[in-house]
């Protein structure tokens, strides 16, 4: 059977990648022997970073420990979690830590040199917040290839010989070579096609398969299950796979791994989503990085002479020597920045930021230059959607798109953005500042990061931060239930004016509202807090709400959304129990949304 390959079957979101970074620091320059590989598993699991959601990790174990593992208020004691280890009665306990440690040395954050464990200094900022999450990944990805030294899953006699995201880049722009409409990959062909291709020299004929198998589905007027088929087919044809090798688990596998690689290679910035994040295309304004990347590799593997050479590459961040980096090219993609920025203003009746004619009149660019560029650039952006959003069309638009938000591909972040865009329309706001990274497109690559509130807003006579989530389960408690409370004592301390924290979810679990009920009424390290419990049909209340507002020509500002948040604290203060708290939010909605009837620009 061919074995597609995978970025990280073991830690899927790139955000856990810093998770076992941190547990795995407590052992660095330790030998990774067996008992420090089973220590490494054992504190993953104190930590509650594996195996608390699993139920085969469930499965066996005392129905105090599946308890304890389940209640995120108690804290787990190293040796209850050294018990739940030795539970599981592994044949082979060291490997368990080796598999998680895997993916921390295959993109190159920690190495075992003569035996330890050695962290390089790329994996120490990852720690402390100190560097950027998308160079960080697209420098790693330039690196890991198949095969390498680290792995024996994967070798040249069996026919891989690829650098992943390199090889992924060819593809993408052969593509657009062969079809001058080409606007990416569906999500099911990127799925097939991606984490099959293991050889550099298959991206021609992969590229011919995709663009025939297309032809052929819209000739033969062929629906989505039927071009499943067709797919299915192809993979039945590459070389070591029949009949019966590709099976049901094989086509499962292959979405995971697909998904897995499309949220990694997002980081990178180099690609980018369309139609509702169920295409994947390349981004064009990194067309001049793009060329000059595969001017210099063809997606092939480097050949190593040692174990120890391929580690130093891994960890040498000045390797490789990134093409455009000479004065022409940086000049080039500088000055089509400049281009963009100056266009955007243009269109969108912006005054051009000073910082920008202060880096074209210096006319000096270097790599720090682009990337100030690309920030200015994103400010602008940021402009232009909250002037967007003060159209009463727009606004219906969020509101549809967060109505059908199950239908997204990327729906957890997607609803971070379309929160975020709603927010920019209550159109008074000082500052609604977004915490997540984004891509060139300016749209979000990834979530904000777990030290920062997802949205932070700054108005004339209070302050607030917004945290949303997809979560339904009580997995929403252990997520956000103490993060959010301590973000917002974070972001209270440092706030000079009244501050609230609104926190929004498809449904409030019972335990989260719990917890923040305890907050609101009591205290939470020491004093209580504004938490605002809603649920996406409530936020959307208050925007409809809005709308009809401002088709009646009716002011409405800030202190309108303040007298709203103030009169929920009120009757929070009176409620005896969290139901009966729940239920005073929402009357307090209603009766605002009431005090709006019958009024009109006199009123």
């Amino acid at each position: 059977m061919r074995k597609p390959w995978s970025i990280s079957t073991t830690v899927r979101n790139p955000e856990r990648i810093k998770q076992f970074l941190s547990v795995l620091k407590t052992l660095e320059n330790k030998k990774w022997d067996e008992e420090n590989q089973k220590k490494f598993q054992i504190l993953l699991i104190q930590n509650r970073l594996y195996g608390n959601n699993n139920t085969q990790f469930l499965n066996g174990l005392s129905l105090l420990h599946v308890e304890l593992l389940k209640d995120f208020t108690k804290k787990i004691e190293y040796g209850v979690a050294e018990k739940i280890f030795y539970a599981k009665d592994y044949e082979d306990p060291a490997m368990r830590g080796r598999q998680s440690i895997n993916p921390l040395k295959k993109l190159g954050f920690v190495s075992i040199i003569d035996g330890k464990i050695i962290f390089n200094d790329i994996a120490n900022r990852m720690i402390k917040d100190e560097a950027d999450i998308g160079d960080v990944f697209f420098r790693c990805f330039l690196k890991w290839q198949i095969p390498n030294l680290l792995s024996n899953d994967y070798k040249y006699e069996d026919g891989y010989d690829i650098i992943p995201f390199i090889a992924t880049l060819r593809l993408f722009s052969l593509l657009h070579e062969l079809d001058n409409n080409f606007k990416g990959l569906s999500r099911d062909e990127f799925d097939y096609f991606i984490p099959t291709l293991i050889n550099y020299k298959d991206i021609e004929n992969t590229a011919k398969q995709i663009m025939d198998l297309r032809k052929f589905g819209k000739s033969q007027k062929l629906d989505a299950s039927t071009k499943k088929r067709s797919y299915v087919n192809y993979l039945k044809m590459l070389p070591g796979n029949d009949e019966i090798s590709v099976t049901p688990k094989y086509i499962n596998n292959l979405h995971d791994y697909g998904d897995n690689i499309i949220r990694y290679f997002r980081l990178t910035r180099f690609f980018l989503l369309r139609g509702r994040g169920y295409y994947i295309d390349l981004e064009p304004r990194r067309t001049i990085e793009i060329e000059e990347l595969l001017k210099i590799s063809k997606g092939n593997s480097i050949k190593f002479k040692s174990l120890s050479d391929y580690q130093n590459y891994l960890e040498d961040e000045r390797k490789p020597i990134l093409p455009w980096l000479q004065k022409e090219l940086l000049c080039k993609i500088a000055n089509e920045l400049i281009v963009e920025a100056k266009k955007l203003c243009v269109e969108n009746l912006i005054l051009l930021p000073e910082e920008i004619k202060l880096i074209e009149q210096n006319a000096v660019f270097t790599e720090n230059i682009i990337a100030e560029l690309r920030k200015i650039k994103n400010n602008i952006q940021d402009k232009i959607k909250y002037l967007e959003s003060q159209n009463i069309d727009n606004l219906k638009l969020y509101i549809e798109e967060l109505e059908n938000i199950d239908q997204n591909n990327n729906k957890a972040l997607e609803l971070e953005k379309l929160i975020s865009y709603c927010l920019f329309s209550l159109n008074d706001a000082l500052s609604i500042k977004p915490n997540y990274p984004v891509g060139d497109d300016n749209q979000p690559i990834f979530f904000a990061p777990a030290n920062k509130p997802d949205i932070e807003c700054y108005y004339r006579k209070f302050n607030a931060i917004c945290e949303v989530t997809m979560l339904k389960s009580r997995d929403q408690w252990y997520n956000e239930g103490q993060p959010v409370m301590r973000h917002f004592r974070e972001f209270e301390l440092k706030s000079d004016k009244q501050s609230f924290c609104i926190f929004i979810a498809p449904v409030l679990h019972r335990d989260t509202l719990n917890t923040f009920w305890i907050s609101v009424k009591y205290e939470y390290e020491g004093a209580s807090q504004k938490i605002i419990p809603l649920t996406i049909d409530d936020f959307l209340n208050i925007l409809k709400t809005f709308i009809k507002i401002k088709e009646l020509n009716i002011t409405f500002t800030h202190e309108n959304l303040m007298e709203l948040f103030n009169s929920i604290m009120v009757l929070s203060k009176t409620e005896k129990d969290v139901l009966a708290w729940r239920k005073s939010i929402q009357k307090s909605i209603n009766d605002w949304i009431e005090s709006f009837n019958g009024k009109d620009n006199g009123n």
